[in-house]
C-alpha cells in the first residue's frame, strides 16, 4: 500500500491516528507521519491544548492534498519522538 500523501510513492509502513476518540487511523510513510505528526503538534503547541477532531481532520486533508508546507523538525519533536509521548 501506497502513502496517502499526493504524488508520494514510497511504501506506507506507519500508523497515523488522525483522532483518538473515535479511533481513526491510516498508514503513511515515514517521512510523512513524521511531518503531519509534528504540524500536529506546532498547532497544538500555538494554542496551548490538545487538538479537536475537526481541526486534526481538516490538517490531515490539508497535509495529503499538498497545500501544507513541510514543518520544521523542533528540539521539541524530537524530545516527543524520544521519549514516545502521545500527542492528542
Amino acid at each position: 500500500m501506497k502513502c496517502r500523501v499526493i504524488n508520494c510513492t514510497k511504501e506506507a509502513i506507519e500508523e497515523h491516528h488522525i483522532t483518538y476518540y473515535p479511533e481513526a487511523t491510516t498508514l503513511m510513510c515515514s517521512e510523512h507521519h513524521e511531518q503531519i505528526t509534528a504540524i500536529n503538534s506546532h498547532q497544538a503547541r500555538k494554542q496551548h491544548h490538545e487538538l479537536s477532531n475537526s481541526q486534526r481532520w481538516y490538517l490531515f486533508y490539508r497535509f495529503i492534498q499538498g497545500n501544507l508546507r513541510k514543518p520544521r523538525i523542533t528540539h521539541l519533536d524530537l524530545e516527543w519522538e524520544n521519549n514516545e509521548y502521545i500527542m492528542r
